[in-house]
């Protein structure tokens, strides 16, 4: 969660077995898809791979201590997050 929000750079294994660094931007959402290119799966009958994709699922905590209840709530409160989330579009819905 905090990596999404703060953004941060993450290894990642490709198909192959090799580990390579990719960067999650802040902000990132939970279903955002990032490229690794030329990481994918080998093109048949002539030279180099595609690209490989990285779905981004964000896990948020389930056992928050009081403290990191409280951290959370003034960060929401300060944000003016305490009410209901804005409404959405059906077209963003992913």
């Amino acid at each position: 969660m905090f990596q999404a929000l703060l953004g941060a750079d993450i290894t990642v294994p490709t198909l192959d077995g090799k580990r390579v660094k990719i960067a999650i931007p802040a902000g990132t959402q939970s279903g955002k898809i990032l490229r690794l290119k030329k990481e994918g799966v080998p093109y048949l009958k002539r030279r180099g791979r595609g690209d490989q994709l990285i779905k981004v699922i964000v896990q948020t905590p389930k056992d928050l201590s009081s403290a990191e209840k409280k951290a959370l709530e003034e960060l929401a409160e300060r944000r003016k997050e305490t009410d209901s989330p804005p409404l959405m579009s059906i077209g963003s819905i992913e």
